[in-house]
């Protein structure tokens, strides 16, 4: 007996957005030697792997989607002490992948953890953000006989802040579907030292580093009355940057770049409640449990260009994630032709305006 293949949609949807901080294994229900061919346990165990395995394809993604690229686009060094300070507004997006695990093959069912192939879906996902930079010592001014350098200076200090939104969101016909409960804020902050301050002549160099968790969200998946939820869960990233940018006197075009890692973790509470019908003992099986991930770690390439029109500079940047170890699954996430790998290489891209003195 199986479970309703689309009900399997809907455990990948409940934790798309999951990765967390302990390097155990999820802690999904054993099934005890001698245990019934209709055990509850083990359908539990089937729908915890494939859960599992769904957080971490989509969870390093989560992480690319909040970090971007540059913490502030076109900004490659610092702001040159108080009163200085930037103020915009961005969007992210990523081309990334979701699991359709309503289409696996084979299906939920009373095997325990069992390998399925399951299609992916191609998809943008968007991330608006709010940021602010403040500076909060000019630097130590070096002039040095360099054409390429003249006067500038060193070792300036800025402070770095962020607000991310996460909107709600529903997909749903009849009652079945998914819903995602968010319309909370949260507060990203780190700090960025400059090696070089943009001058006439000197490109804008700094090193940078940001932790930015995503808001705390619950979503819930449910068909007809069986629900799959993940709730209070978070997940949060921290970002290492070397960005240079140089604006280009008269026409008042910036060029920048940059390299970096991130740093992704998080947690969250998991309920799946489940009504099989016979043969099944039990009218409804209900489970909470938690997971675990070890920390996901990944490279960051970007470039970017910018243009000012009066006081609003306008930018655009396009970067990629590569690298990292890829976790051993129980299942296969296949895209097309390919297999579907949480360490595959992601691209994204980003746009802002932003005001400053």
């Amino acid at each position: 007996m199986r479970i309703p293949r689309p009900l399997l949609g809907l455990l990948a949807s409940a934790v798309l957005t999951t990765v967390l901080p302990s390097a155990a294994a999820a802690q999904c229900p054993a099934v005890p030697t001698g245990d019934p061919a209709t055990s509850p346990v083990r359908l539990l165990a089937d729908a915890c792997a494939k859960a599992n395995d769904a957080f971490r394809l989509v969870a390093p993604q989560v992480g690319v989607l909040m970090a971007g690229g540059n913490p502030s686009p076109s900004i490659g060094g610092t702001l040159g002490g108080f009163p200085h300070f930037n103020v915009g507004v961005r969007l992210n997006a990523l081309q990334g992948v979701l699991p359709r695990l309503d289409q696996a093959n084979p299906g939920l069912g009373f095997a325990g953890a069992q390998a399925s192939n399951i299609p992916v879906s191609d998809v943008v996902i968007l991330m608006p953000q709010v940021d602010a930079q403040v500076g909060l010592f000019k630097g130590f001014k070096l002039g040095l006989p360099i054409p390429f350098l003249g006067i500038t200076n060193m070792f300036g200090v800025d402070a770095l802040l962020s607000a991310s939104f996460m909107p709600s969101a529903s997909a749903r016909a009849g009652g079945n579907g998914i819903s995602l409960d968010g319309g909370q804020l949260a507060i990203g902050y780190g700090a960025r030292v400059g090696i070089f301050e943009e001058s006439l002549l000197a490109p804008g160099l700094a090193v940078s580093y940001m932790l930015r968790p995503t808001p705390e969200v619950s979503l819930e998946a449910s068909r007809g009355s069986d629900t799959l939820a993940a709730r209070r869960f978070k997940v949060n990233t921290g970002s290492l940057r070397v960005t240079a940018s140089k604006t280009i006197p008269v026409i008042g075009l910036g060029l920048s770049a940059g390299i970096g890692q991130d740093v992704v973790d998080g947690d969250a509470a998991l309920a799946v409640s489940v009504a099989p019908t016979d043969p099944l003992p039990t009218a409804r099986v209900r489970s909470e449990y938690r997971t675990s991930l070890a920390s996901v770690s990944r490279r960051n390439v970007f470039v970017g260009a910018s243009f000012k029109i009066l006081i609003v500079r306008l930018a655009a940047e396009v970067g990629y994630v590569s690298g990292g170890t890829n976790p051993t699954l129980v299942n296969a996430f296949l895209d097309g032709g390919d297999v579907a790998r949480s360490m595959d290489r992601r691209r994204y891209a980003t746009i802002s305006a932003r005001i400053g003195l």
